[in-house]
């Protein structure tokens, strides 16, 4: 069975093979080169920053990390927390109280990215609407950053800082009051980097 399926595929690839003979259909008249080029488009790996996860915004309309994350020229931090997280609340509070500040001392660009399911979506659009959040923020409705993420993005909060050359120089897992600054350390570390 599997020779014949085999034998069968070979077949089928053979006589779809053009002939020679064939006039080239995107040629012009004067046997030119066709006038169609072939499109190319950027690879990003799915393992490595910026990633190639497929995400919504608060509006949830589609759109890809590679496009969010890449912010040449700064460090990229890139948060993870759920609406049902206390620890996340209390991170997001602290560093939303001197995001100004550090911003005039370090650019830099931030994510919130959401893991939260379906059924919270109106509370990621709640959370920021009420707390006004100057950074940008996302839902990773497929979860598919937990298997890309160092750590498997077991336990929340969890926050990665990427120099501005995309390396990720710092990651934690969790929040304690005071957490804040050593991430403000680390994000000077990144854009010296």
């Amino acid at each position: 069975m599997k020779l014949n399926v085999c034998f069968g595929i070979l077949i089928l690839l053979i006589s779809c093979k053009s002939n020679p003979s064939d006039k080239n259909v995107l040629a012009n008249k004067e046997g030119a080169s066709p006038a169609l080029k072939p499109v190319t488009t950027a690879v990003v790996d799915p393992g490595q920053f910026p990633y190639a996860v497929s995400v919504k915004d608060l509006h949830q309309q589609s759109k890809q990390s590679s496009d969010i994350l890449q912010k040449e020229g700064k460090p990229t931090v890139l948060m993870f927390w759920l609406t049902t997280c206390n620890p996340c609340a209390k991170e997001i509070r602290a560093i939303h109280a001197n995001f100004d500040q550090w911003q005039k001392v370090v650019p830099f660009h931030l994510v919130a990215m959401s893991e939260d399911r379906e059924e919270n979506f109106n509370d990621i659009l709640e959370r920021t609407r009420t707390e006004q959040w100057p950074f940008e923020t996302y839902w990773d409705f497929n979860r598919n950053f937990g298997a890309l993420m160092p750590g498997k993005l077991n336990g929340f909060p969890q926050t990665f800082i990427f120099n501005k050359d995309g390396k990720l120089t710092w990651s934690k897992r969790g929040y304690l009051p005071g957490d804040e600054s050593i991430f403000f350390e680390k994000l000077k570390e990144a854009a010296r980097s």
